[in-house]
């Protein structure tokens, strides 16, 4: 037990030193009374400055007690929320950091907790094969060259969760990174769409609804988070996609896809509630009911 422990100690120490530029500025003494001097004071202090542990109710961090796995279970989750958080640019981070990415950005980013799942950018296709486009895949982005004038839609159709850890989610919204050639193509249109496949008779195009729409003309280099007007409760069915329109006022310029990520909230709705009618081959995320049988839980 005593190695195991220590073990904990130990991961923790290379995780918040390789983490050591994601959060704010670690504070140099004095974050608790019983940490100075001590050999980790600084990862303590990171721990601190970045809300992952705020130590004991009297004020002190105890570091040479014990970690339980109740109390590594909070650590890790807020240290994963931070880092996701960081990776996109919205933490409490230094103020010229979080300018940079702010600046880029017409709505409100998505929130610290939020469930973010990232599209490749490779996913982005023309919606007609006949339209007449060049793609060109580089290592972060997909650029698309038409050789004629006029407006053309893309799709993004990526694969979804709708349950995690045995909770429903809801949908959110969904950011998307995007380059436009000034003065030859432009951003025209947005609109993002949920369908139900249960319903749909020949695929999930002829079931869907459009949850949000922006026509506003673009013609620019940013990432914008587009957030629909009330979260939606995702079924075992459910989907959801984005449709870009991108109009050529020149041919042979290139219009460039980055990264899309469509946000997401867990409720606290059991996925197992929504999963009645579905057949016997459907599996879907469901709570463990079972006994612990780590080494731990041993008598």
């Amino acid at each position: 037990m005593k190695v195991k422990k220590l073990f904990v100690v130990v991961l923790f120490v290379v995780l918040f030193a390789a983490s050591f530029g994601a959060g704010q500025v670690i504070a140099t003494t004095g974050c608790f009374p019983d940490s100075v001097g001590h050999w980790a004071e600084t990862f303590i202090c990171f721990l601190k400055d970045n809300s992952i542990t705020n130590g004991f109710p009297d004020g002190t961090y105890k570091p040479d007690n014990g970690v339980t796995r109740a109390e590594m279970a909070v650590f890790l989750q807020k240290s994963i929320e931070l880092v996701n958080a960081t990776a996109l640019g919205f933490a409490n981070t230094a103020e010229s950091d979080a300018k940079s990415y702010a600046d880029s950005l017409v709505n409100t980013p998505p929130s610290t907790g939020d469930i973010l799942i990232s599209a490749g950018f490779s996913s982005w296709r023309p919606l007609f094969s006949a339209d007449p486009m060049t793609t060109v895949n580089s290592s972060n982005r997909v650029g698309f060259t038409s050789s004629a004038v006029g407006t053309y839609t893309f799709g993004n159709q990526p694969d979804l969760p709708v349950a995690l850890y045995g909770k429903s989610l809801e949908f959110v919204g969904v950011e998307i990174c995007y380059s436009a050639n000034v003065g030859n193509n432009l951003l025209s249109e947005v609109r993002i769409r949920t369908y139900n496949q249960a319903s749909a008779t020949s695929g999930p195009g002829s079931s869907t609804t459009i949850v949000y729409s922006d026509t506003t003309d673009h013609a620019d280099s940013a990432c914008r988070y587009y957030v629909v007007s009330s979260p939606i409760l995702m079924t075992p069915e459910m989907g959801a996609t984005v449709f870009a329109d991108v109009t050529w006022s020149g041919v042979g310029f290139e219009f460039g896809f980055g990264r899309t990520t469509y946000v997401f909230r867990a409720t606290g709705t059991s996925s197992t509630a929504l999963s009645k009618g579905m057949d016997e081959n459907t599996v879907i995320l469901q709570e463990s009911t079972g006994t612990d049988t780590s080494p731990e839980a041993a008598p």
